[in-house]
């Protein structure tokens, strides 16, 4: 009389789809030399010590339950990557720490043997955060830095991926390398000499299944 009703048994193999994030960050002393450089990201969990860090990794550097695996249970239909520059003491990123990254990184995915080059950063979009430039006019910087700015990333509408995502299923073994040319600087750092933390997303969306009532 009342058409098809609602049952009372929980459903099963149900699938949760939501959009989502995973980032790795890592930690570069100022000064350090960054020619001819290649480190991992993704490499180590939250809670961790590893990619520079001299403290375990908190949630602001990483979110990876699984040291370079995806978890159990998870999948990520990676759509977008973003490529993102700060200190540690939250001082804007000066010029020439921002254009050594957009010149001279080229992030790669390596999965076990197999490595693909993504593109240089200054094709990468980085998105979130300040976005455009502004210029510090209270002081004047010296050295390669000039004027401190704060400035995401002048690619920063351009984003990879929209086409032809990057699938991760779950139990996925992967890192995401930051490799830098022969002609990159040290790290700057600034008047403060500041440390540079480079901090890399995953964007699009994970599924999780929900577990049977």
């Amino acid at each position: 009389m009342y058409g098809q009703m609602a049952g009372f048994r929980l459903p099963t193999n149900v699938k949760r789809y939501y959009e989502a994030d995973l980032w790795s960050s890592y930690y570069f002393l100022n000064g350090a030399v960054l020619a001819g450089l290649t480190r991992d990201l993704f490499s180590t969990k939250q809670g961790g010590t590893g990619q520079g860090w001299p403290n375990p990794m908190s949630i602001a550097e990483t979110n990876m339950a699984e040291a370079g695996r995806i978890a159990s249970g998870l999948a990520y239909t990676v759509r977008q990557v973003a490529v993102e520059p700060l200190y540690d003491d939250s001082w804007a990123v000066v010029g020439a720490d921002l254009r050594n990254l957009l010149n001279n990184c080229v992030p790669i995915w390596k999965f076990l043997n197999t490595t693909v080059e993504i593109a240089t950063v200054s094709l990468i979009g980085q998105g979130g955060g300040i976005f455009g430039s502004t210029a510090d006019t209270g002081a004047v910087e010296g050295g390669s830095g000039g004027s401190r700015i704060a400035l995401n990333n002048g690619a920063g509408s351009t984003w990879v991926y929209h086409e032809l995502p990057v699938l991760l299923p779950a139990n996925t073994s992967f890192s995401l390398q930051l490799s830098f040319g022969d002609s990159a600087i040290a790290v700057d750092g600034g008047i403060n000499s500041s440390n540079l933390v480079i901090r890399t997303h995953l964007v699009g969306v994970a599924t999780s299944a929900v577990p049977e009532g």
